[in-house]
């Protein structure tokens, strides 16, 4: 895990299997819903890698997100004739469901008051080139100098 920020751009690599926000599921007896437990945990490790990298409160400013899902790759991939760098990666999950547990995580994490301040948002799906390992990595792009002054 790790995290740079230069000005306004702020990148955070989050190590491991990316996964995408698992639909809310109820509890029977009493009725509450929850998290998946699987999404739960990814979420804390995502939280953890932003608090980490992040001075300061929640920042009312504009945000461009750009969420790179790299995903181990299959060894149906790992021949001597298949590409060496990152290869599409067309299966679920979808990519919108990973950007939504990244928007919440940095939600949680105190880096943005709500995930909705992204205005533009790119979610990409790749295999891991072959000697990389699975993660996702997160670039924010802030644009404090209108911060607040616009509403919807």
């Amino acid at each position: 895990m790790n995290s740079t920020g230069t000005g306004s751009e702020h990148r955070w690599t989050i190590l491991g299997d990316p996964v995408a926000k698992g639909r809310p599921r109820f509890n029977r007896v009493t009725g509450h819903a929850y998290t998946p437990g699987k999404t739960a945990n990814w979420e804390a490790r995502a939280v953890e890698t932003f608090s980490c990298g992040w001075n300061g409160g929640p920042t009312e400013a504009r945000a461009e997100l750009e969420v790179t899902a790299v995903f181990a790759r299959p060894k149906r991939l790992m021949r001597a004739k298949d590409p060496q760098g990152r290869v599409p990666h067309l299966s679920r999950p979808d990519a919108d469901n990973v950007l939504k547990a990244v928007g919440d995580a940095i939600e949680k994490a105190g880096v943005l008051r709500n995930d909705s301040q992204a205005w533009r948002t790119l979610a990409s799906k790749v295999y891991a080139s072959k000697t990389e390992s699975p993660r996702v990595e997160v670039l924010l792009r802030l644009d404090c100098a209108l911060a607040g002054k616009v509403t919807p």
